[in-house]
């Protein structure tokens, strides 16, 4: 019962895309030329002002949604009841307030408190990247 044929579909027209480019992440990244920026009359510098009050953080913002090349991962440790609530408040309402995942729930909850911050402590302003977290537990003394 051995058959000593070769295997193989036969008949078939060459392929027309090398397969290996059919993977998202072996694909050239698309090239897009920006339109032409206008001009725009510069801003007027903001006079100085004493400490306000804190203001209320802005609205709640829903992040843009970013590919999943584009995405990190987060890997945090949180107290279980915290993360249970978390996770009771996301099922009750991810319906209402059009969250796709828990990620995104996570996301927009962690964008927010971000703004409160920059609002609270830095007038608003996006703080400065400082390089990565420092790992493990911090030093007590």
């Amino acid at each position: 019962m051995s058959d000593d044929a070769p295997l193989g579909i036969t008949g078939l027209a060459p392929r027309k895309v090398d397969p290996k480019s059919m993977i998202a992440r072996n694909r050239p990244a698309p090239t897009t030329d920006p339109a032409p920026a206008e001009t725009a009359p510069a801003a007027p510098e903001r006079p100085a002002k004493a400490p306000a009050a804190p203001r209320r953080p802005q609205a709640a913002r829903k992040p843009a949604a970013a590919t999943k090349s584009e995405q990190a991962r987060v890997n945090t440790y949180i107290d279980p009841d915290a993360r249970s609530r978390a996770v009771a408040t996301y099922k009750a309402t991810a319906h209402l307030e059009g969250d796709e995942s828990f990620s995104a729930f996570v996301e927009t909850a962690l964008l927010n408190e971000s703004i409160r911050r920059e609002q609270l402590h830095n007038d608003g302003e996006p703080f400065a990247a400082s390089g990565q977290l420092q790992r493990g537990r911090p030093v007590r003394g």
